[in-house]
């Protein structure tokens, strides 16, 4: 649970549970009471993303999530759905797929972008593995690891402030503003 609000009243505890809204009432048997809180920081890198595969179907899902964001194509909604349905999710995973089977790496995490986050990941891990309360993990915009999942397993392993680092050079809304868009 993560603790937003606790008051020591002399003999007696509350405590706010902000996931249930509930309010707890504990009583303590001394009156000298220390609240001990830890702060558990999760810091998640975030990656463009990167297709499972570089069959047809696995191409045709990334495009189509790719695509599909508002921030990447600026188009009427109705006439961009016909496009991309149509002609572009038709011929294009083939094509793309063909061009990935060129840099895909099968016993190296796949793709070359999926492979150095990953390692990036990693480093900083080995970096701050002496402190237990930060917790380090990655996620994709589009594809796998998806970004609500991995948020969702830091707030189980207890972490109480997420830092967002998208991994992008500079900002732009079809890169860090559509990472914002999905993260809030």
């Amino acid at each position: 649970s993560v603790t937003v609000f606790a008051k020591n009243y002399g003999c007696c505890f509350w405590r706010w549970n902000m996931n249930k809204g509930i309010a707890h009432y504990y009583k303590v048997k001394t009156l000298n009471l220390k609240v001990k809180k830890l702060l558990w920081i999760g810091v998640l890198l975030v990656n463009l993303g990167t297709p499972d595969g570089t069959d047809y179907w696995s191409m045709r899902k990334y495009l189509k999530q790719f695509l599909m964001d508002r921030r990447v194509v600026d188009i009427f909604k109705p006439l961009w759905w016909l496009i991309l349905n149509g002609p572009i999710l038709t011929f294009r995973p083939s094509k793309s797929g063909k061009a990935y089977e060129k840099i895909w790496d099968k016993d190296n995490y796949g793709s070359p972008l999926r492979k150095h986050t990953i390692n990036q990941t990693k480093k900083l891990q080995e970096l701050f593995k002496q402190d237990k309360q930060i917790i380090i993990e990655h996620a994709m915009r589009y594809g796998k690891p998806e970004i609500d999942k991995i948020l969702y397993k830091m707030k189980e392993n207890g972490c109480t402030k997420i830092v967002l680092m998208p991994l992008y050079p500079q900002y732009a809304a079809s890169t860090s503003a559509t990472v914002k868009d999905e993260v809030f």
